[in-house]
């Protein structure tokens, strides 16, 4: 296994387990994310998510389209909402410490400097 690999694990060993964030070659190079701060990171993974999957829904469209010239309209359909459904439950699940380490640095570094988001925003599009 290679260094930046078990590096990589251990980053996310730590943060799933100790809510600490290590970025080797900084100053504070191990940081323990408060649980005020963890929701907030929680909630700003949510949006780009959110973001990402918004930008998906046109990927559905088109992929509900094509099956459909050769599928009944139902099975297309079906199809589009398994993947969603799928895609959304998957992301719906996802936590702090599958985050990259220098994305969950910035995020925090951005908390830091700005107020909370409101509760509430989320995966509405999702079943």
């Amino acid at each position: 296994m290679s260094e930046s690999s078990q590096l990589d694990r251990l980053q996310q060993w730590a943060m799933h387990y100790h809510s600490a964030l290590i970025t080797p070659g900084e100053a504070d190079g191990v940081r323990f994310v408060e649980a005020a701060k963890s929701q907030q990171l929680s909630r700003q993974l949510e949006r780009r998510v959110h973001s990402a999957l918004s930008s998906f829904a046109e990927v559905l469209d088109s992929l509900e389209h094509e099956l459909s010239e050769f599928l009944r309209k139902d099975s297309a359909h079906l199809i589009r909402k398994d993947v969603q459904s799928t895609l959304c439950h998957r992301a719906a699940s996802l936590h702090l410490h599958e985050v990259q380490t220098e994305v969950l640095a910035s995020w925090l570094a951005e908390t830091s400097d700005s107020s909370s988001v409101a509760d509430g925003e989320g995966l509405e599009e999702c079943p």
